[in-house]
């Protein structure tokens, strides 16, 4: 595992981060939702490897400043939320993940990164009734869940976990995110987890 992007909220861990440099067969499809000013990992990632990113977010008009100089050409930026419906909300177009695949013409994506401040439930819970297991067009799944959106009694929590790990998906790394400390309920609300 490797980190990649700045340390914080920016930065992801990755696994095979060698492999994923070293592959040269077709460029690397990386969807990355959730940018909001600090687009290190994305930047960090077109450096490295053959990887065309497609980021989202419809909280921002713009990548962050990593990108924004213009250096980088195999990155394409949409102000699109990722949620568990097609919807317009408050003026905000959201997507699901399917329906964003169709769109983009991709039947396969390398890494699928989550940052979407608590859509992720939805949002994986439509790529698990879209999809089964062996037709799961995802690689590698990097997602912060923010647990107050997460199923609140713990039963129905783990049920869900339960039927994402039914998919082959296996954490297998987490790390508390320090802003949900600092500047949340006062408890760690965030947390990082890889998934193969």
């Amino acid at each position: 595992m490797e980190r990649v992007g700045n340390f914080g909220d920016g930065g992801k861990w990755i696994c095979g981060m060698s492999q994923y440099a070293a592959f040269e067969e077709r460029p690397l499809v990386v969807y990355s939702f959730g940018v909001d000013e600090d687009s290190s990992f994305e930047a960090e990632l077109i450096d490295r490897t053959s990887a065309h990113v497609y980021a989202f977010d419809y909280s921002v008009d713009n990548m962050g400043p990593e990108i924004t100089n213009g250096t980088y050409t195999n990155i394409k930026f949409s102000k699109i939320g990722l949620g568990g419906s097609d919807e317009t909300v408050d003026g905000n177009r959201f997507m699901t993940l399917p329906s964003i695949m169709g769109e983009l013409g991709h039947d396969y994506v390398d890494i699928l990164k989550l940052d979407v401040e608590g859509a992720e439930f939805d949002a994986l819970d439509v790529l698990m009734e879209t999809y089964n297991k062996s037709s799961l067009p995802v690689g590698q799944l990097l997602i912060e869940f923010h647990l107050w959106a997460a199923p609140q009694n713990i039963r129905d929590l783990v049920a869900w976990w339960e039927r994402l790990e039914n998919f082959g998906l296996r954490p297998v790394a987490q790390e508390a995110n320090p802003l949900g400390v600092i500047l949340g309920p006062g408890y760690p609300c965030c947390y990082e987890v890889r998934n193969f």
